[in-house]
Order: C-alpha cells, then sequence, then structure tokens
C-alpha cells in the first residue's frame, strides 16, 4: 500500500474515534507531529513537510495508545499498526537518566573567576 492510501485510512481510524488530525506546515522539518490538546480537545498535528511515512508512524504511534480493537480498518493497516506497537520513541524520565558527567553542581568555573 503507498503511504499516502495507508496514511489516508489511519485518518479515517482516527475519525472513527472521535480524534482530530490536522496537517499544516511546522517551522522546522525535524518534527514530524504528535498528540496534543486544544481546547479540551484531543488533535494530531502532522507536520506537513515531513514525509508521509513519517507522518503515517506518528499518526500509528498515537492509534496505538488508544482502543482500536473495534475500529473498521484493512489487514494491512492493523497489521502495521500491530507491528508499531513496541517501537515508541524513549523518552528521558527521571528514572532513566541517561546523561554522563559530574553535573552542574560538581563542575569547576573554565576562567579563573567565580560567578
Amino acid at each position: 500500500m503507498k503511504p499516502r492510501h495507508f496514511l489516508k485510512e489511519l485518518e479515517q481510524v482516527a475519525a472513527a474515534l472521535a480524534l482530530t488530525v490536522r496537517t499544516q506546515p511546522f517551522r522546522t522539518a525535524i518534527a514530524p507531529g504528535g498528540l496534543c490538546k486544544l481546547r479540551g480537545q484531543s488533535v494530531v498535528l502532522l507536520n506537513s513537510r515531513t514525509h508521509e511515512d513519517d507522518r503515517a508512524l506518528v499518526l500509528a504511534e498515537v492509534l496505538n495508545a488508544m482502543d482500536i480493537a473495534r475500529v473498521p480498518m484493512s489487514e494491512d493497516a492493523r497489521e502495521f499498526l500491530a507491528m508499531r506497537q513496541g517501537k515508541r520513541t524513549p523518552t528521558t524520565r527521571p528514572g532513566n537518566d541517561t546523561r554522563r558527567g559530574p553535573g552542574l553542581r560538581r563542575t569547576k568555573p573554565r576562567f579563573g573567576g567565580g560567578y
């Protein structure tokens, strides 16, 4: 299935869940989008400057967090969502700190004077 058709089907699944999907250009092409709340309503914002594959991945990640068992969709879409189920991007949490080094508290000033 082509990304354009696949993205359209995922948008239809989101509409069946009463989830609004908006595609608009962001200032940067780095962020593909994500789920947010606007005026109390859940909205998925997708960056139109990113490739359709990336937008489909973002939408799949959002849909996997919801109950989609009873939503009608093609077998290809259901299989794709199942494959994407465990592949979320890691987030930094207090218990999952990956910083290295002594931290700001223990560092010494580089240049002779103090603060």
